[in-house]
């Protein structure tokens, strides 16, 4: 079985419908008894025959197969050997003149040289005596390298072939040159696959590749389909492949295919197609890629079906695999001359010349090393930092100055972490044996195991014992060291960076010291966080990805996403594949972030989804459960109890025993959720008060901060008036209302929450007025909530009324089913009538009619549990679950509630 059968019976003959339909179509229906299938090689000719060969046997078709073989071409009548072969026994039904004709064809003396045209006649004779048993199917594969003769007499019967009970079928490449003529017959051309064909063939033999390999096997397949089977043979090389200095990995088969005829063509002309090749050259149907060198007096590799000549009269490679081809079969030397004359053409062009000089230097030269710095700095700045790691790398070996050696080999480990090449970062960091070994370890250790303690404790140790580095990578280390100290969120570890960063304040960048004050204690150091990004936001379009996602995550801090929103999507999709992948993942957990608040859950739910695969594919554990809590948090908001219960959980058991306490806030924080959106306000207010106490703002512990109408909301319908001024109150004293326009509408809101009745409506009013909720959705409907219920109590049926309305509509936009329910509740006590959300009958299962019965009879939940054999814990859920279906949000509302529903 051939590797296509093989292949063929694994997945099935994919986006050839249509071909295998007019195959079909000629097998069944009188005329023309001769098909030729032309296409380039490895386009899937042999699998489309086989196919076709597998469908005519069983429906009773006698199948003739024969096969062109390039070594065989000088064997006069070789071809026709094989179609005469397995038809010998029908020979003695031939008349005499067929049987003398076909004699040579099986070995006998010819006497006389044969002539094609008796050949054809009789090997048509011959089909037809067989085919009055059953129908015949005769199938030459590759029929350009049949002999001469057999190529003509193949070409002729072809066109007089005419029995309805005989067909023949032949596949060759395009212009396989005179001998073989399909003047005559039926042509069926077979192109590429088309894009999600050749996806789909991928995917479903190698699921397993990363999203940039797949990507590369696309594009240099161009949909060939032999391509997309052999190339992911060599995937681990493929993913670590960057330039064109060595070229494409390619199998041998693949080389045999596309490069088999380089050997036919004389040395000069081989120097101009690897030129070319190097150079990147377009293939047939890809797009120009900025190639200065142009091919010449290359006639014999057009001949050779090597090289074609577009619309526009360039002459361009026929496929991009005959240029890897090229690339593959020269000598090193060869390849390093033809880059040095290349080199020559783009002396204003950096990136080129760099590329060019590099592949072609072998010893020390530190102006190449130079050039390379400089090229791997523009390509970080234009996704490409995948590559960056190479060039740095590369310029380090050619480097004649040792320190700048060792700063060249740290920069490239450094620039291998942000590009998710972990492993490659630790090789170049072991190489070099310096600070940037420390770097990449620990890297590699935060980001694939979360490992926060030992990595503070090592970044630690660096600075305090780096007093002969240079200012940037100082830079660099302080910067590594508050990330880690941010995920760590732990008041002793902060206290020693924070001194650690004191002692070296003068020698780092003014950036690093704004991090310092947005990652760490926000409550006392953020007020102006704000102003001080504003102030690099103009210059984002310079800075490296790193240090735009080091941005991001500051305007996080200060609620100010929105105006990062365009640059982050943009930088995320120039980066997520070749470029800075590390710092992509950062850019969706902030995207992510963003979705959430200004309310876009169906595309936060889809972010988290794509989180989750890119840090599957790049073993990155940490920013995972980052995604995970991220989207813990979209389901509480949203209500999702149960899924919100089962991410926080995930996330408390990974990020507990590592003592990683951004993500422990962040699942403190979906369990307040959980308990607002069940109305369940003493858990919420018990929760609240695992991340910081009611009064106070605990240094460093941010969603305190993000959390403030959470504790205050808790607090007051817990009947803890008092722990809620205070906590407003606090956030007055620390001025909070500076770090940001959310947090001063949130507080001002919590003023009214807390303030007397002739103050709070006014507060209610500036507190919803206040532009900073046009990008915060969903607290702003809370608040509309709280202030329509407040307006009812005092008796302002139509303050609330507007309030809850808008309140209602805007959490059903958002897709809040309890806080939906909630506001609904409201509206139809401030004497508004209300549809239920869901439509229809109110319906309660028998168990939950008893349980709402007793609760609205004044029973507890540990007295209804104790009557129905429950937990007091199931009760609750089932009360959760009731209150939205009779429209009412507490216990007092049930007896009511229970009477209009009626029935027994």
């Amino acid at each position: 079985m051939t590797y296509n059968d093989e292949v063929r019976a694994e997945i099935g003959l994919i986006g050839r419908d249509d071909e295998l339909a007019a195959l079909t179509r000629f097998l069944g229906v009188a005329g023309p008894g001769a098909l030729a299938i032309r296409g380039e090689p490895g386009v899937g000719k042999t699998a489309l025959i086989g196919e076709l060969c597998h469908r005519a046997e069983a429906d009773g078709w006698r199948v003739l197969r024969a096969i062109g073989v390039e070594a065989e071409r000088p064997f006069t009548l070789g071809g026709l050997n094989q179609m005469v072969w397995g038809l010998r026994a029908s020979l003695a039904r031939l008349d005499a003149p067929s049987r003398d004709a076909l004699a040579p064809v099986l070995g006998a003396d010819p006497g006389r040289p044969p002539s094609p045209m008796p050949l054809a006649i009789a090997l048509l004779d011959l089909l037809s005596v067989t085919a009055a048993e059953r129908e015949v199917l005769l199938v030459v594969d590759d029929a350009q390298w049949l002999d001469e003769m057999s190529a003509a007499v193949l070409s002729a019967a072809g066109r007089r072939a005419s029995d309805p009970r005989v067909r023949i079928v032949t596949t060759q490449r395009p212009h396989s040159g005179a001998e073989f003529s399909t003047a005559g017959w039926t042509e069926l051309t077979l192109g590429p696959l088309e894009a999600a064909d050749a996806a789909s063939i991928v995917d479903r033999l190698n699921p397993s590749l990363s999203a940039g390999t797949r990507q590369t096997i696309l594009d240099s397949a161009e949909g060939n389909p032999l391509a997309l089977q052999e190339l992911p043979r060599h995937a681990d090389q493929i993913d670590a492949w960057s330039t064109d200095a060595t070229g494409l990995p390619l199998t041998e088969r693949l080389v045999t295919v596309f490069g088999g005829r380089l050997r036919q063509l004389d040395a000069r002309v081989r120097t101009e197609l690897l030129r070319a090749a190097l150079d990147g050259a377009r293939a047939n149907t890809s797009t120009d890629s900025g190639s200065r060198y142009a091919m010449v007096d290359v006639q014999t590799g057009i001949d050779q079906a090597l090289l074609t000549v577009d619309p526009l009269g360039v002459v361009v490679f026929r496929h991009p695999l005959v240029r890897a081809a090229v690339i593959h079969q020269a000598s090193a030397a060869e390849r390093r001359d033809a880059h040095a004359h290349l080199a020559g053409l783009y002396g204003d062009v950096l990136v080129r010349r760099a590329a060019h000089l590099s592949a072609a230097t072998t010893g020390p030269d530190q102006s190449v090393a130079d050039l390379l710095d400089d090229a791997a700095r523009m390509s970080i700045r234009r996704g490409g930092a995948a590559v960056a790691v190479d060039w740095l790398r590369r310029a380090a070996e050619l480097s004649t100055v040792p320190a700048r050696r060792d700063a060249l080999r740290g920069e490239a480990a450094f620039v291998a972490a942000q590009a998710s090449r972990f492993d490659d970062a630790q090789a170049i960091a072991d190489e070099a044996e310096s600070v940037s070994s420390v770097l990449a370890g620990s890297y590699l250790a935060l980001y694939r195991d979360g490992e926060v303690l030992d990595t503070h404790r090592r970044i630690l140790l660096a600075i305090k014992a780096a007093e002969g580095l240079d200012d940037a990578t100082m830079s660099r280390l302080v910067k590594l060291l508050l990330a880690i100290t941010q995920y760590a969120a732990d008041p002793a570890l902060w206290q020693q960076t924070d001194d650690a960063v004191d002692r070296v304040a003068d020698r780092i960048d003014s950036a690093a010291l704004l991090y310092r004050d947005a990652w760490g204690d926000l409550a006392r150091r953020g007020h102006t966080v704000r102003a001080r990004l504003l102030e690099h936001r103009d210059a984002l379009s310079a800075l490296e990805p790193w240090e735009v996602m080091r941005l991001g995550v500051t305007a996080y801090y200060v609620d100010g996403l929105a105006d990062f929103r365009v640059t982050l999507t943009r930088l995320f999709e120039r980066e997520r594949d070749r470029g800075a992948v590390t710092n992509a993942m950062t850019m969706l957990h902030l995207l992510l972030l963003d979705q959430i608040a200004c309310g876009r859950w169906h595309a936060a739910r889809e972010s988290a989804r794509l989180g989750a695969e890119l840090t599957a594919a790049h073993h990155n554990e940490l920013f995972r459960l980052q995604f995970v809590a991220y989207d813990g948090l979209r389901a509480a908001s949203a209500g999702d109890v149960d899924t919100a219960r089962r991410l926080a959980a995930e996330v408390t058991g990974w990020a507990g025993p590592r003592r990683i306490g951004l993500l422990l806030g962040f699942a403190r924080r979906i369990t307040v959720l959980v308990a607002l959106a069940e109305a369940d306000y003493d858990a919420a207010y018990a929760a609240a008060v695992r991340i910081g106490p009611a009064g106070e703002f605990p240094p460093y512990a941010h969603q305190a901060v993000a959390g403030i109408l959470d504790m205050v909301e808790a607090a007051v319908h817990s009947g803890r008036l008092d722990e809620a001024r205070a906590h407003t109150d606090a956030a007055g004293r620390l001025r909070l209302a500076e770090n940001s326009p959310r947090l001063d509408a949130l507080i001002t809101a919590a003023r009214a929450m807390t303030a007397a009745d002739e103050d709070a409506g006014p507060l209610y009013e500036t507190a919803l007025a206040h532009p900073a909720f046009v990008d915060f959705p969903f607290e702003h409907n809370r608040i509309r909530l709280a202030y329509g219920a407040w307006s009812r109590r005092r008796r302002r049926p139509t303050v609330a009324r507007e309030a809850l309305q808008l309140a209602t509509a805007g959490f059903d936009a958002l897709g809040a089913a309890p806080w939906a329910h909630r506001a609904r509740a409201e509206l139809r006590a401030a004497g508004a009538t209300v549809k239920r959300s869901g439509g229809g009958t109110v319906v309660l299962t028998a168990q939950e009619r008893k349980i709402a019965e007793l609760a609205a009879a004044g029973h507890s939940n540990k007295q209804i549990a104790a009557q129905l054999y429950l937990s007091p814990r199931t009760v609750g859920a089932h009360l959760y679950r009731i209150f939205p279906k009779l429209g009412v949000t507490s216990r007092a509302g049930l007896g009511q509630a229970m009477r209009e529903l009626g029935g027994p």
